[in-house]
């Protein structure tokens, strides 16, 4: 019986290793990927930095836009841009920090200052569905 709970412990571990969240690109066929797992462990930046986790070669992008961390058992992004992050189309604002939700959409360059060029992202929160079945 102590061998199946080991089994059990060591797949709890993986479990929390295992990214619940994710980056998908509104716009296809950039050179940057269509979707970006998000682990839970580090914190993952968007820029144009080639340090960034996720990098977007444009000159418009502030070399680091913004990033998002798993704190306190939520996903929160902090803007790092001059130029400003939109989250749901609301700018955040340099050092300003929102908790993000399923279906979130973060804006790096905006539809209203870019037209078709623009750069967003739609944050998919992959655990979300077992959680909304254990509401239920």
């Amino acid at each position: 019986q102590e061998e199946g709970g080991g089994g059990d412990s060591s797949q709890s571990q993986e479990e929390q290793q295992r990214p619940k969240a994710a980056l998908v690109a509104e716009q296809k066929g950039k050179d940057w990927p269509e979707r970006s797992d998000l682990p839970l462990n580090t914190t993952f930046t968007v820029g144009r930095k080639s340090s960034s986790s996720l990098r977007i070669n444009d000159h418009r992008v502030s070399g680091l836009h913004f990033q998002i961390a798993f704190s306190g058992g939520v996903y929160v992004l902090t803007d790092l841009s001059s130029n400003g992050t939109l989250l749901n189309g609301t700018k955040v604002g340099k050092g300003g920090t929102r908790e993000l939700r399923d279906g979130d959409t973060i804006e790096v360059l905006p539809h209203e200052k870019v037209g078709d060029e623009k750069v967003s992202f739609v944050f998919e929160d992959t655990d979300g569905e077992g959680e909304e079945g254990a509401a239920a």
